[in-house]
């Protein structure tokens, strides 16, 4: 009888007859991920721009600083991949429960204006990334092998932006830890997006005993990564060479006054 009870109690013929709570609740739900899809647009664009700018001919990977851009760049464009697809398969949502025969009646032209604004951004976005892709294909920029992501404060904005760009919340990701914003509870994250709308810091647990401070777009938070160990053959000093090709052998220091003299050791023959 519970059973019975609970499968009464999802309504099943809501996704058959949507109705006035479904249309708000999908309308909601396209706002939510258009608002996470268009900051890590703006994370991607700065990146991109970045990247193309920084100096350095052929391959990207052969260069640190411009395979470290590479990776961050590909890192965002991924998972702005993945947002601008859920945006797309909720504004199909939206679009499908505002017209549906229950809920029609109704939608006034203010609500059809508001809804059709929705998927206006949802297709903008859409038509971002299709450019975006393309010109990873133009630009070969593979993925390096052996680089991993390092911290990295993110992209301060330019002089002129976006009319809306300055009230988007900040893509950043994080790759192990916490990130704790100043006014909120830390976020449990690996390697995946957060959005900020202030200042944060990372912490390796969920204490926060970090300092808060100013992400930009793009920024990669995280533990500090240890330094490669010291190049001992590029630290010791070249042994140089006699003319005939001998290595000269070490000098022999003599005792001085002062200095304990070595006791002589007998020959067992003698």
């Amino acid at each position: 009888m519970l059973w019975f009870t609970s499968i009464a109690a999802a309504d099943p013929t809501g996704r058959l007859a949507p109705g006035p709570g479904e249309l708000s609740t999908a309308q909601a739900e396209l706002e939510g991920r258009l608002v996470v899809s268009e900051a890590v647009a703006v994370a991607v664009a700065r990146l991109q721009g970045a990247h193309t700018n920084l100096p350095g001919k052929g391959p990207a990977c052969d260069d640190p600083v411009r395979a470290q851009s590479l990776m961050r760049l590909r890192h965002f464009a991924e998972r702005w991949r993945d947002t601008v697809q859920r945006s797309a398969v909720q504004g199909e949502r939206l679009r499908w429960t505002a017209s549906a025969p229950t809920v029609d009646p109704i939608v006034d032209e203010e609500r059809r204006a508001v809804v059709a604004a929705l998927l206006a951004r949802s297709a903008r976005l859409e038509s971002q990334w299709l450019e975006t892709y393309a010109w990873f294909l133009s630009s070969s920029t593979h993925a390096c092998r052996d680089v991993s992501l390092s911290t990295f404060p993110g992209l301060r904005p330019p002089i002129i932006q976006a009319a809306n760009e300055v009230e988007l919340a900040t893509a950043v990701t994080s790759l192990s830890g916490f990130v704790c914003p100043e006014r909120a509870a830390p976020i449990e994250v690996a390697g995946d997006l957060v959005l900020l709308t202030g200042r944060a810091c990372w912490s390796e647990d969920a204490e926060c005993t970090c300092t808060p401070q100013q992400w930009w777009p793009g920024a990669v938070l995280g533990r500090e990564p240890a330094p490669p160990p010291p190049d001992l053959a590029a630290v010791a000093p070249p042994v140089e060479e006699a003319a005939d090709g001998t290595v000269p052998a070490e000098p022999v220091e003599e005792a001085g006054p002062g200095s304990p003299e070595e006791t002589p050791t007998l020959d067992p023959v003698d």
